[in-house]
């Protein structure tokens, strides 16, 4: 792989250069409003004094009064508790954060108390949200029941919103009777 005859002390002095940068830009100020924020979490295993555990990864990404579309914070935390995420969202309203009119995410409840307490900002349950658990009435069927088949085309990452309205409204445009999926005729509907 090219690295043959690389000293440990040069890859720790690599990774320390690749640390100080990361932690510059996740440190650094937001600067004017950003009227839109995404959040989201996953759930990745992290080996730690000799085991492995299950921890949040969260991402905020931004979108500024220009349009323009920035990751503007990054975390590791044990859970998707309300405390962790008003530790995350209390970091980048210290940083500048501000402006904010809605907060899109995944209906979590420990982030809508968050948002409510820490920032006071509208909310939106994401889209994306809602077509995952959409497909998965493909991949969850039960014997007798009817499954949406392919109503959801794939997203794109540029199409979310129009992609997501456009096949949500096809799914309720079908019979009662050929919808399989409540979660998403309930959301949908209200």
């Amino acid at each position: 792989m090219g690295l043959a005859g690389i000293s440990k002390s040069t890859v720790s002095k690599l990774c320390k250069d690749i640390d100080d940068r990361v932690n510059a830009f996740l440190d650094r100020p937001l600067v004017g409003d950003w009227p839109y924020l995404r959040l989201d979490a996953t759930y990745l295993k992290q080996r730690e004094g000799g085991r492995t555990t299950s921890v949040a990864a969260i991402i905020a990404v931004a979108v500024n009064t220009e349009g323009k579309r920035e990751i503007v914070g990054l975390h590791i935390g044990p859970l998707e508790a309300e405390t962790f995420w008003a530790t995350f969202l209390k970091s980048l309203v210290r940083r500048g954060l501000h402006g904010t009119k809605l907060v899109i995410f995944d209906a979590h409840e420990g982030l809508k108390a968050a948002i409510r307490r820490v920032m006071g900002s509208t909310w939106q349950r994401c889209r994306v949200g809602l077509l995952d658990y959409s497909v998965l009435g493909d991949l969850l069927q039960t014997p007798g029941r009817i499954v949406m088949g392919g109503g959801v085309p794939p997203v794109q990452a540029e199409t979310v919103n129009r992609l997501a309205t456009k096949a949500a409204w096809a799914f309720m445009s079908r019979p009662p009777t050929l919808r399989t999926c409540p979660f998403l005729t309930i959301a949908i509907a209200s």
